[in-house]
């Protein structure tokens, strides 16, 4: 306010009038999270998503070689999964970034818990129906679109209280991430058509010079990542998914509150 009422006695005008410079349209702009958070929040769930297509083929082809992808779960899963992803990815545009994060960090950290702690055992399994996997497989994709990643903190879990070990849990995560991040990344390319102030090379709300820069660097640890997987007995792999779900969630909460 101290700075548009001086620019506006400057120029002519009265203190407090806001005219003709306005404390929050001129002074602020570009500063404020009205102008700046919506967009830019875009633009990182969107490029995260375009390079999640190229190092989820990478990881899906190494998880595949050795036997750890469950096709059966891709067949059922997939088709759900790409259609949640697309239609939420062109209704982000409408969402607010801060309630997805939100929700995302609950279900982390309620997940993440769950698999740090030493549970016995089952003797059953959760065996859900086809039509409750196809919702829960829609949701994952639209969940996912909305946080820009590839799906494995919601179908891991899942899978592996299905009854499936961790490592083809993981393994069809792989997959899966597929089948969210292609038609995400497309419908987030649709979604900001003729949105105003974009970075300059971006194909919608995906900035591809980025895509390329984070691709090449993730071309190197992607299949490192997926041969440590095997190596790591079942417990520890559970346990290091934990620990990973937990640290995203506190990051997702830290960036709300900041």
């Amino acid at each position: 306010a101290v700075i548009s009422n001086r620019a506006s006695e400057i120029l002519g005008g009265e203190t407090g009038s806001k005219d003709p410079v306005h404390p929050t349209d001129h002074c602020n702009m570009g500063q404020s999270s009205n102008d700046t958070f919506p967009t830019a929040m875009h633009i990182a769930v969107a490029t995260s998503l375009a390079v999640i297509v190229a190092t989820s083929m990478l990881s899906a082809r190494a998880h595949a070689q050795q036997g750890a992808v469950q096709w059966a779960v891709i067949k059922r899963w997939g088709p759900f999964i790409a259609l949640g992803a697309f239609v939420g990815a062109v209704l982000a545009r409408w969402l607010d970034g801060d309630v997805m994060r939100v929700l995302f960090a609950v279900l982390a950290t309620v997940v993440g818990l769950r698999m740090l702690m030493s549970l016995p055992a089952r003797t059953t399994h959760w065996q859900p129906s086809a039509s409750v996997q196809h919702s829960l497989a829609t949701l994952i994709g639209t969940f996912s679109s909305w946080i820009g990643i590839g799906g494995g903190s919601f179908s891991v879990p899942m899978l592996t209280r299905m009854g499936f070990s961790v490592h083809r849990a993981v393994g069809s995560s792989a997959m899966l991430g597929l089948f969210i991040a292609v038609p995400a990344t497309f419908g987030y390319i649709v979604a900001g058509q003729r949105i105003p102030d974009l970075p300059k090379y971006a194909a919608g709300f995906v900035h591809l010079p980025s895509v390329l820069i984070i691709i090449l660097a993730a071309s190197i640890t992607t299949r490192l990542g997926a041969s440590l997987a095997h190596k790591l007995p079942q417990a520890t792999l559970k346990r290091v998914f934990g620990a990973f779900l937990i640290v995203a969630a506190a990051r997702m909460t830290w960036r709300v509150m900041h």
